[in-house]
């Protein structure tokens, strides 16, 4: 194995039909394979009598949060367009926090999604990367 140095990419994503936008970072698959392992627990099957692997859906979306690096112009009002709240308990402007990025992929329709294929898709931050040396030029 390689003991070369790799480097940390990310893009600014808008959130289609939004106005906001989040950074993320990309997301290697041996990073990937550490996350589904950390979401993993094992519970005993009675029926087999053998030990099953099963993937806590909680704790892989508050994995896939740490993709999140960043975001802006997350309102209260966009956020409460995504999720179902009480808008005086929010500030106005959401800050891109641990809590409010688990609460928003937990219960935002398809958020998560979104999110899990942006980071996985190493051509969109090399786009992005060209895009950037593009404009410097």
């Amino acid at each position: 194995m390689s003991s070369k140095k790799r480097v940390e990419k990310t893009v600014w994503v808008p959130v289609e039909g939004l106005d906001f936008e989040m950074l993320v970072r990309y997301l290697p698959r041996s990073e990937l394979t550490r996350m589904l392992e950390r979401a993993t627990e094992s519970t005993w099957d009675r029926q087999t009598g053998q030990n099953v692997d099963r993937i806590n859906p909680k704790k892989l979306l508050a994995e896939y949060a740490g993709v999140i690096l960043d975001w802006r112009g997350l309102t209260r009002e966009i956020y409460a367009r995504l999720i179902p709240i009480e808008p005086s308990e929010y500030p106005e402007e959401i800050p891109c926090t641990d809590e409010y990025k688990r609460e928003l992929l937990e219960e935002a329709y398809g958020l998560d999604a979104v999110v899990r294929q942006i980071c996985t898709d190493l051509a969109r931050f090399q786009d992005e990367r060209q895009e950037e040396e593009r404009k410097n030029s």
